[in-house]
């Protein structure tokens, strides 16, 4: 029984970092997200159960790793329930917006036992016999690498039309319609939020490169993930980078890291380099000429509007001050407290159910004090992570990954992969740990009832 329990749990978190990036449902009303939310829910709920029943049928004794950092993921998510029951659209926060579907309670609390059961059943692996019931979090990562490359290959079959000609000599209807577009990746709807993903994920691999971690294999990434970028001509994907690696850049300067070898910086800096140029130097000329057609672009509320309407949803009245208009409802927010400017830009007629910042969005649907928690979980794994990454003098490729998403979700909004991205990044981080987190234990021997 006990291996049983131990499979069903290691098998459930390697295809929930395999699969999600990469799961899409053609013949669904919505192909990505409401799949993907589905797949995280029916995978984390059969991690947890395998993981509960394990404690109580096997081991006798309930063992969960605890750290202070829990106690702010606990108190978002019950701010973030208590802001549901007194929400203005219920049925929204809950299970999330309709045609959104990642925004809701539901979503928010699998994340939150997905960084739970990560925590407690995967381990860095060091110094222990090697052992197929040990979940390593070097595995796991290296599973994510390559979804994350077989998400580029299929992207790039997309934009040079690989599919269309395809579906024109297979059988009609061998290739689902979704697969024809141009911008159809399996990450995520757009090709701009696909962008962002990759900028995120080309920090993680600066942060192999730094660290002497990275394979052949990881260079061929880097070279794809920077020519789709150049490619797709995403300012905010550029943005997230350029961000990310001056703020990495400006700390180990000042604590001179690097100081016996200046050279492991040499990369990041020219990477450093290319996103300030392409912040300023559009290549949509070079897109159309190598295409033959400009992509679809999405539709993304600026800054301005997105930080309007936020405050207006958490200055409502009393009760949003404190908990927002109720998660998952950012689309009342925006219909109720965007400003007049609006209706003269080329959106005038649109609806839109997300900010273009995502720590808006959350100071619109949670309030001051949803806000003040969740930077207070971020500032406190910070800490956390600086303190150890000094006394040890590496750098993390998972808190560069962090620090990436941090920066996007002041840049974009949130969809389930880069959702998925933030919880594994910083459930993985705590793993690293593994010497500075203790352990509660409840013995069915001594507490029997």
């Amino acid at each position: 029984m006990e291996k049983l329990f131990n499979n069903l749990i290691k098998w459930s978190i390697y295809l929930l970092v395999f699969l999600l990036p990469l799961f899409f449902l053609p013949f669904s009303y919505e192909a990505f997200e409401y799949n993907k939310q589905y797949l995280m829910f029916f995978l984390v709920f059969l991690g947890i159960f395998s993981w509960i029943a394990k404690m109580i049928l096997v081991d006798k004794e309930i063992k969960i790793k605890k750290n202070f950092l829990n106690v702010f993921i606990l108190g978002f998510v019950l701010l973030a329930a208590i802001g549901t029951i007194f929400s203005v659209d219920a049925s929204s926060s809950f299970f999330g917006f309709y045609g959104r579907f990642n925004n809701g309670l539901i979503s928010l609390v699998v994340l939150a036992l997905m960084y739970f059961l990560i925590t407690n059943n995967v381990s860095l692996g060091e110094g222990k016999k090697d052992s197929k019931d040990i979940i390593k979090s070097s595995s796991l990562l290296r599973l994510f690498s390559i979804s994350v490359f077989l998400i580029v290959v299929i992207a790039f079959l997309s934009i040079f039309g690989v599919w269309s000609k395809l579906s024109s000599i297979l059988p009609s209807g061998s290739i689902p319609s979704v697969m024809l577009q141009n911008t159809f990746n399996t990450a995520a709807r757009s090709m701009e939020a696909l962008s962002v993903f990759f900028a995120v994920y080309l920090i993680y691999l600066m942060g192999k490169v730094i660290n002497s971690l990275a394979k052949k294999f990881d260079y061929i990434l880097i070279g794809l993930i920077t020519v789709f970028l150049i490619l797709i001509d995403f300012m905010t994907a550029w943005l997230i980078i350029t961000f990310s690696l001056l703020v990495f850049l400006i700390i180990v300067l000042w604590k001179r890291t690097f100081k016996e070898d200046t050279n492991k910086l040499l990369l990041p800096i020219i990477f450093l380099i290319i996103s300030i140029f392409f912040c300023f130097v559009s290549t949509a000329g070079l897109q159309s000429k190598i295409l033959g057609t400009q992509l679809v672009r999405e539709a993304v509320l600026d800054q301005g509007q997105s930080w309007a309407t936020g405050l207006g949803g958490a200055t409502e009245n009393i009760k949003s001050v404190f908990f927002g208009s109720g998660i998952g409802t950012y689309h009342y927010d925006f219909s109720k407290f965007k400003t007049g400017s609006f209706n003269e830009t080329a959106f005038w007629q649109l609806r839109f159910d997300r900010a273009g910042s995502h720590i808006a969005e959350i100071l619109g649907t949670m309030g001051f004090l949803g806000l003040i928690i969740y930077l207070a979980l971020i500032g406190f794994f910070l800490m956390i992570s600086y303190l150890r990454f000094v006394q040890l003098q590496k750098v993390t490729p998972l808190l560069l990954m962090f620090l990436g998403l941090l920066i996007a979700q002041f840049f974009f909004y949130q969809n389930t992969i880069l959702a998925f991205a933030f919880w594994l990044a910083l459930s993985l981080s705590v793993v690293g740990w593994e010497k500075q987190v203790k352990e509660k234990k409840i013995s069915f021997k001594e507490f029997p009832e």
